[in-house]
């Protein structure tokens, strides 16, 4: 993954973030491959939450609501 918190919360040992491009513009959402897939679920067997997040507003809503964080 692109993105990793090291900030353990609850029973949860981190949140990894993999960013992918999100669609636009006639152009599709990236895509996770078999290999992070793969890398995905052996994160979440450790003890990792891991979000795919397309786009940066994506990846910035999944910290928010890892850190239970709410913006008014």
């Amino acid at each position: 993954p692109d993105i990793f918190c090291a900030h353990p919360l609850g029973e949860c040992h981190g949140l990894f973030i993999e960013l992918k491009r999100p669609a636009v513009k006639g152009r599709p959402k990236g895509i996770v491959s078999p290999a992070q897939k793969e890398m995905i679920s052996i994160l979440r067997e450790q003890g990792y939450r891991v979000e795919v997040c397309y786009g940066l507003e994506e990846a910035l809503n999944a910290l928010l609501e890892y850190w239970n964080i709410t913006i008014s």
